[in-house]
Formats: C-alpha cells, structure tokens, sequence
C-alpha cells in the first residue's frame, strides 16, 4: 500500500460512514465492509460510491474527493446535513442492510474553487463545526483569513457588542492552540488551506498582521518610511496597519513583502494558496514622486513576479492568489506576471449591488480613467466586471470570483430568499465569464432566518446542471416537513419586499418608497407569530424566533426610511435586545457581533446610548468598505 493509499482521510472517511451507519440504528457487528480508496473516476474532484447489504465501496481521485463521496453515499440512504451542527443534520433509522444498497453512482464537481473565507465573530468550535460541514456540502476550501484567525475569536469570546454574555480574554498560549486544532481539523479532511490577506502591509511595518485592531504609530524609522506619502505625511491610515498601504516603489518595501511571503510559506507547508493582498481601503495610496510614476496594479505585478522568483529559487509550488480589489480592479499598464502558473487571480467586487446578480456576458466598455487616490468603486456589477475583462487581457490562468453575498448584503434580507436567489444565479454564470469557482466571504453563522444560501451554494458549486427551485424545495421539505408550505410563503413574501442595497449603505437614509414595504413585513411578521404554535421541534423553534427578530428590525427600518429617528431607536433597540438574548441559546445560527456593527456602521440604525460595565469591550475599528 502506497502512502498515498494510507492517507488518514481515507480512513476517517471510513470511520464516518461506520459512525452515521451506527447513529441509523446499525449495530457495529451488523455493518457491512467499508472500502474507502484511490481511484476512478478520474477528476480534480470526483468520486464513484456503491453499496449493498454485504459492501459499501466509495472511490475519489483524491482523498478530498473520497470524503465527499462517502457523505455522498450517505445521502443517497437517507442522510442530510442542510447546515453546520446536529439540529441540522438528518439522520434516517435504518434496521435493515438492504436499506444500503445504492447502484454506482459516479460525479465530478463543477467547479475547481468552492469554499468559504471566515469572517465575523466565530468561537473555536464554531469554526470547527464549519469545518466539518464543508465536505459534507462538497466544498474543497477552507480560508482561514489571516495568519491565524484571532480577530474572530476575539470579537466573540469578548463578546463584542453583546454585553449579555460573559468576555473573556484569550492568552496567546490559547490562540495558538486554537489555530493548531483548526488546522489539524482542516488537513484530517483533506480540505485546501487557504490563508493570509491583508495582513502583509501590517507586519512590514512591524505588526502581527491578524486582524484590523487599531495601533500606536510605529516607532522605528525602517517602519515608518514604509508607510505610504499621504497628504506629506506617513501615518497609518486611521490607525489601522491592514488598511494602511505602503511606499511600493521602495526597494525596502519591495524586498520586505517578498522577504515575508517566502519565509511563511517555508514555515507553513500545509498552507495550499498563500493570498497576498495589499492594504483593505482605498485612495490612500503613497503619493510620492517614485510611485506616482506608475499605478498601483504594476506596483503589485511587480512584487508577485520578485515573490515568485524567491519561491522557485527556494524550491516551493505554493501557488499565489493575487486580489482584483479597489484601485488593483484597473490591469497593470506595463508589467506582465512572467508565471501564471503560480498565481490564481482572485475577483472581489465588494461594493457591488445584490440587488442583481452577474450577467450572462461582461457588458460591452472599458473602465473608468484611472486617477490616483480619486478612486469611486462601482455599485454596478456589469462596471465590476468591465475591470476582470480588462485584467483577462494580461492574465490568462486560474480565477475565481471572491464575493460577499453573506458577509454584509444578507442582513437587508430578512427572509433569505433574494439574496439566495441572487447568489445561485451568480453561481450559474460563474463559468461562462470565465471563472473556476467561488470563495464566499461571509460569516459563518448565516442559519437566522434559514440556512438555504449557504445549503444552495454547495450544491451548485459542486453541481452546475442543479435547479435552485429543486434545491429549495428539497431543502424546506427536509427541515420543515408538514410545515414547509406556511415557512417558505413568509420567506418569500418578506424576502420580496425587501431591499438588500438599502441596509448595505447604497442609496440615500431617507427612502419613503420603502417605508410601507417594511412596515407590511412588521406585519407579516406579527401575524405569523400570533398563528404559529410551538410544538418542540428545534428548527421550528428557531422559525418562531426570527418572527419576532424580523418583526422588531423591518420596525426600526419603516421608522428610518421614513426619518423617524426616535421611533428607529426604539424599534433597533427591541431588535438588538431580541438577538442578544437569543444567541446564548442559538450560538451557531446569528452573528450578532457582525448584525449590529453592520447595522450601525452601515444601515445608519443607532442604540440608545448606555453605560459600558468595567470590562465590557469595545468594538474595533473597522474602516473595510
């Protein structure tokens, strides 16, 4: 047997299938012989699975691809998993072997990128609890965003903007323990690592480079003439190191990025696509005579190719994932990336709209002149794409599109069904513009209202020919049963009336055209609350409680629209205390760190003042568009 062939997540792929075959009602000397194993058929991502009352034989050309399967095979006997955690999971009782038998089956994912970017605020075992759901919805990634991820275990263990909940502050003996375990957890299931961002511009100036916290200037001379010439002065950019962009047409600069890429990537062999990203804001780009000789994009080829030079001559294929982002949207004008094959380009177009999804084809023009530090990002998704085409004339090899329909836009959507719809039409379109896949960026706890987004993305990553409306359908079937009909109507008609832009900052505070929409959505809500009866059922439970959470928010969103402030207040307050509350006793399903940040800083909702206790934290900057 090859060492290929002993790879552990085989045999936990084996041990998986014995455990959930167990949970149905099998007993271990009744089982039949499990076979998890390298070979046909034939893909990046593919396996073959069959079974019957004596075998079960479950084959992937990778041992990724045999883990999916062996989830698959599943399936097909009854099993499903609709989100992270046990209240999502479904398990059928099984008491006799012939139940087993599955004729052989064999499939191929759509698409090579298929993954999600942590984001948020996320405890240990909530992010291992993704983990554990990724090959389960046939996802391949998993970014752990930053070097290690302690921005999100910060934001939840000191219970950011939740005072209801005891902070506690990790050690870094803890952080690092963490990161060991989430990495061990992601590697025992085959699943590519992605890591790293934007913290590149913070430790060239001397910082850790894991999060977006705010810091004191640095107070070497080598740092601060690395930072960026703005206005004639070299500051961080708001205090925060990520968001501050550096002197690029310095050799220092230059040599000190490359320096640090391969040393990480020597340190860090598990580390499958290191992402190399520049500072998180825009127009604050150096302005002193060397680098307004050129654009920021020739700055940042340049960079890549000396990066990947340094990893040839240390002898390592990490492959490089590059950003199309802010003033790096524009293609560089001269410079060329000599070896496309280390790198994957990498589309985020955050300030798009979701209140339309990608077309067929880039529209027909080209972007706007490009003007240093006068950057206007584009709410225009067919504008966004303008850019990936103009890159796609330098840049030919591997792309992905990066985007954030669960990181922001969701909470302008209280039923979850538009910015489903939003994100499966996207999915659909991925490969005719030329993409391989999508990495959401986004908040791992997105099952409040419902978890379809995220079920429907799996299944169309994974498989392009899927129907949402079937993937619906099987999904509300699946959880809700007789209730289904009754859930999917309330879902529907709230997610019709409303406006995903108008929570994400697009558009002007005062908007009477919304008003009486949110307000039929508070009503909605009500009523809905009022009819339904709590019969035990966990995810009917959960129904009942984004009633009540929904009713108060489209409250504080009617009162916004229609400049009622104190009446905003009012209503964002009973929302806020709703969500607090509830996530001591739903702590996978809501992000309310992320909720009330994005609601304040964005949607423009504000809480009546109050008095902070003695060790409550305080929220960190966040300066992200």
């Amino acid at each position: 047997m090859t060492e290929r062939e002993r790879h552990p997540t085989l045999a936990f792929a084996a041990e998986e299938v014995r455990r959930y075959l167990r949970l149905a009602g099998l007993a271990e000397e009744s089982l039949p012989g499990i076979t998890v194993e390298l070979g046909e058929p034939s893909g990046e991502d593919a396996y073959a699975i069959e079974g019957d009352a004596e075998r079960i034989a479950i084959r992937g050309s990778n041992p990724r691809s045999a883990l999916i399967g062996a989830y698959a095979y599943l399936k097909e006997i009854g099993f499903a998993f609709w989100a992270p955690g046990e209240d999502y999971t479904r398990i059928p009782r099984l008491t006799d072997r012939a139940q087993l038998k599955v004729p052989r089956r064999e499939s191929r994912a759509a698409h090579s990128f298929r993954g999600m970017c942590i984001e948020g605020a996320e405890s240990l075992e909530q992010m291992l609890a993704y983990v554990d759901w990724l090959p389960k919805a046939g996802m391949n990634i998993c970014f752990a965003q930053f070097f290690r991820p302690d921005i999100f275990w910060e934001r939840w263990y000191s219970h950011q903007n939740n005072p209801l909940m005891p902070p506690r502050t990790l050690s870094e003996e803890e952080k690092e323990a963490f990161d060991r375990t989430l990495v061990a957890e992601i590697k025992k299931r085959g699943l590519l690592l992605h890591r790293a961002g934007h913290g590149w511009t913070s430790r060239a100036l001397g910082y850790p480079g894991n999060g977006w916290q705010t810091q004191a200037e640095p107070r070497e001379a080598r740092y601060r003439s690395r930072i960026a010439l703005l206005k004639g002065e070299r500051r961080l950019f708001g205090g925060v190191p990520a968001n501050t962009n550096l002197c690029y047409a310095s050799e220092d600069v230059q040599q000190a990025l490359t320096d640090d890429v391969v040393a990480y990537a020597k340190a860090h062999p598990e580390v499958d696509a290191v992402h190399f990203w520049l500072a998180d804001t825009f127009n604050n780009l150096c302005e002193c005579e060397a680098c307004r000789q050129t654009t920021l994009s020739d700055q940042y080829v340049r960079i890549l190719n000396r990066i990947d030079e340094a990893l040839t001559e240390a002898g390592l294929a990490t492959r490089i994932v590059f950003l199309l982002y802010q003033e790096l949207l524009y293609p560089p004008e001269r410079e060329r990336i000599r070896h496309p094959e280390r790198f994957i380009l990498m589309f985020a177009p955050i300030s798009r709209t979701f209140e339309t999804g990608y077309p067929a084809e880039v529209p027909a023009g080209e972007p706007p002149p490009y003007r240093r530090n006068a950057m206007r990002l584009p709410l225009d998704i067919g504008e966004n794409l303008r850019y990936y085409a103009a890159w796609r004339q330098v840049f030919a090899g591997d792309a992905f599109i990066y985007d954030y329909h669960l990181g922001r836009a969701h909470y302008g959507d209280p039923g979850y069904l538009k910015i489903a719809g939003t994100l499966c039409g996207d999915i659909r379109r991925v490969r005719g513009l030329g993409f391989q896949g999508l990495i959401a960026c986004q908040e791992l706890r997105v099952m409040m209202p419902n978890a379809l987004p995220i079920y429907a993305m799996g299944r169309l990553l994974w498989d392009a020919d899927t129907r949402p409306e079937d993937v619906a359908e099987a999904y509300f079937e699946g959880l809700y049963g007789a209730d289904a009909p009754r859930v999917r109507v309330y879902f529907e008609a709230v997610s019709a009336l409303c406006d995903t832009d108008y929570a994400n900052a697009n558009g002007p505070r005062l908007r009477p055209d919304l008003t009486g929409r949110y307000r039929e959505i508070a009503r909605l809500s009500r009523a809905e609350s009022e009819t339904l009866e709590d019969r035990g059922d966990p995810i009917l439970r959960r129904y009942g409680s984004t009633l009540l959470q929904n009713a108060a928010y489209a409250d504080a969103l009617a009162a916004l629209t229609a400049g009622d402030e104190a009446a905003a207040t009012a209503a964002y307050d009973r929302y806020c205390r709703i969500i607090r509350e509830r996530e001591a006793v739903y702590p996978m399903d809501f992000d309310v760190y992320r909720a009330i940040e994005v609601t304040q800083r964005y949607t423009g909702l504000k809480e009546t003042p109050r008095t902070p206790t003695n060790d409550e934290p305080t929220t960190e900057r966040d300066e992200r568009v």
